[in-house]
């Protein structure tokens, strides 16, 4: 049986990190070792490529912007401080009743 691939790339342009490239036929036996093959080099191609983005910079800016990533990230609501410790060390049923 063959199968037919259709690859996604991701936003940043990595240029080719094969083994399988965007409408290759393949057989069903050897499309699982090609699949994870290329998904390994896909996945080292992009970090070479931030850690070469990185290194253009300073490590505490570096530091900054991941830090901007992660609080954007995680961001809760706009909480102030009681009502942020009120969520921490409320119980289960605190919660809910403040749902209501």
């Amino acid at each position: 049986m063959l199968c037919t691939l259709a690859l996604r790339r991701p936003t940043v342009q990595v240029g080719f990190f094969g083994p399988l490239v965007d409408r290759m036929v393949v057989s069903r036996p050897v499309l699982a070792p090609l699949v994870r093959m290329t998904a390994m080099n896909a996945f080292r191609r992009v970090r070479a490529l931030e850690a070469e983005s990185a290194s253009n910079s300073a490590p505490y800016a570096n530091r900054l912007k991941l830090i901007q990533e992660l609080t954007a990230k995680c961001k809760l609501a706009d909480l102030t401080y009681d009502g942020f410790l009120r969520t921490v060390f409320a119980g289960r049923r605190d919660l809910a009743a403040q749902a209501m």
